[in-house]
């Protein structure tokens, strides 16, 4: 993926000279505050201007599963474990917790099961919340407790979170599931949705009273998970958005305020190095620093270790090493406008509104000479970074529905009609490479190549609508092509990507419908 940066400031006007002295003026008063500034209030501030296509669904780890939510929140949480920015391949490190424990074996009630322990360093919340004020509280804040964790892990047990990542903790957490159907009976004889907000937070606080078997708080800062296996695969989970901390009192309150499974969708308790400010819809989002934050901008370690674009580029590779141990976040403010048009962006970033743009196929042609930076965008202190996105992305089918369900023909035969390597040339410009896998390049467990081989010939489609019980395509029921939906969210460029794939399935002789939600609707 191509990224455009700007440096420090916005693009310098240019100079015309003296022969025409007003409009001289009128320029250099245009470079100090725009007549027809979009964002005035940003000028000359430490501010970061960036926008999304998409926006978020929720601000509660728990809940969240969509990009444009883990996006933001990612700024605003601290969690046990994290990803070294500046080491490849992707590496797991501490973040919170003062090390990454090994899985030990141990005794639950007389059973053998293995446990990880955490240890937490003092991290603090933004002291923005008055229900952050207990008697954990010191000049400094509110730190992160084990206890908070533990909060957590009760609320992705709970079926009213609808918890993202329920699958995994429940398959590796001692008492997890027997915990998720306490709390389904406690919610059923309670009658839980009838109650008040009020009457559900003190339903829920009684209810979570009760531990999970398997999740022990050993003090303030210790907190012991028994597992159901010697898998290691929990320890990915808190170096996630989802297992972010959020103490008792704070959670409590919001729950009081608003429904149990609504009550952190608008609202975050910030414990990284930005807090959630505002949040207007379909508007814009600030987050503003978080003044108790205590990190620092890492060391590039060994060349070896580099990502791929500062070992093609010494000159940044030098600035990033000049960078390390400068406290963060390096802006004071960071403004995500909400605009789902690209030529907007766009047009935005070229007139020195937007830090920061994706570069398009649409663009490529007028900005990229040779797969380098034109001359005059260099000069007006564009930078253009190359990275490698950690994202696999595709489509499912929904084997709840009764056409594909079974299907296992049908299910091939939609596979092979789109062309993947067809797809990156004309929508990527080549940049990105068929999946063979779930797990991206850069991280372990990447295949680089199919288990089988795959016969997509013409022959073998047609064959495999034969066997699914749609020669040619057509519905047997009613003589006429079989209709498939497929929903997606608005992107660049989005009519023709569709159309392209509308085209694909076409030659199955299949009718492709594209339905396009938001991302909260979507999601």
């Amino acid at each position: 993926m191509f990224k455009l940066l700007k440096r420090k400031g916005r693009i310098p006007c240019p100079r015309p000279g003296l022969l025409v002295f007003l409009l001289v003026l009128m320029a250099l008063s245009h470079c100090r505050q725009p007549w027809n500034h979009p964002y005035p209030e940003t000028a000359g501030k430490n501010w970061y201007l960036i926008a999304m296509a998409s926006e978020p669904s929720t601000m509660d780890p728990v809940r969240m599963n969509d990009a444009p939510s883990f996006a933001v929140a990612s700024n605003l949480v601290v969690t046990p474990f994290q990803y070294a920015y500046l080491k490849r391949p992707i590496q797991m490190e501490p973040f919170l917790a003062r090390r990454i424990p090994e899985v030990q074996r141990g005794q639950l009630q007389g059973q053998p099961a293995y446990f990880i322990e955490l240890q937490l360093s003092r991290k603090y919340y933004a002291p923005v919340e008055e229900c952050l004020e207990d008697e954990y509280q010191d000049d400094r804040g509110r730190p992160i407790l084990a206890r908070d964790l533990e909060l957590n892990l009760k609320r992705n047990a709970d079926p009213g979170s609808e918890a993202f990542m329920y699958s995994l903790l429940a398959e590796n957490i001692v008492g997890f599931k027997e915990y998720n159907q306490y709390l389904r009976e406690q919610r059923q004889q309670s009658d839980f949705p009838s109650l008040s907000a009020k009457e559900q937070a003190t339903a829920l606080a009684d209810f979570y009273s009760k531990p999970i078997a398997g999740v022990q708080v050993l003090g303030p800062d210790r907190l012991r998970i028994y597992l159901n296996s010697s898998s290691d695969r929990i320890l990915y989970f808190f170096a996630m958005v989802s297992s972010a901390p959020i103490p008792w009192n704070c959670w409590n309150h919001y729950v009081a305020q608003d429904r149990n499974e609504h009550a952190l969708d608008r609202t975050l308790i910030a414990s990284g190095p930005f807090y959630l400010t505002s949040w207007e819809p379909r508007d814009k989002i600030i987050l503003d620093r978080n003044e108790l934050y205590d990190d620092s901008y890492p060391e590039l370690g060994d060349r070896d270790s580099w990502p791929e674009a500062l070992q093609k580029d010494s000159e940044r590779a030098a600035k990033v090493r000049k960078l390390a141990g400068t406290p963060l976040p390096m802006s004071d403010r960071v403004i995500l406008y909400l605009i789902q048009s690209g030529s907007t962006v766009w047009t935005l970033f070229e007139q020195g509104y937007q830090d920061r743009v994706t570069l398009t196929s649409d663009s490529y042609e007028g900005v990229l000479e040779g797969g380098e930076l034109r001359p005059e965008y260099v000069k007006r202190g564009v930078r253009l970074t190359t990275e490698a996105e950690l994202a696999t992305f595709g489509w499912i089918f929904n084997l709840e529905d009764p056409v594909l369900r079974n299907n296992v023909p049908l299910r091939q035969a939609i596979r092979c009609s789109i062309n993947a390597e067809e797809l990156i040339r004309k929508f990527f410009e080549g940049r990105a490479m068929v999946a063979h896998g779930l797990i991206p390049p850069g991280i372990e467990g990447f295949r680089n190549s199919p288990v089988h081989s795959r016969d997509c010939s013409p022959a073998r489609m047609q064959a495999l609508m034969k066997a699914a019980g749609y020669p040619d395509g057509l519905d047997p029921k009613t003589g006429k092509p079989l209709t498939l939906r497929i929903i997606d969210v608005p992107r660049p460029a989005s009519a023709s990507f569709h159309s392209f794939l509308v085209d694909q399935v076409g030659k199955l002789g299949v009718r492709l419908q594209v339905d396009l939600f938001d991302a909260p609707t979507y999601f």
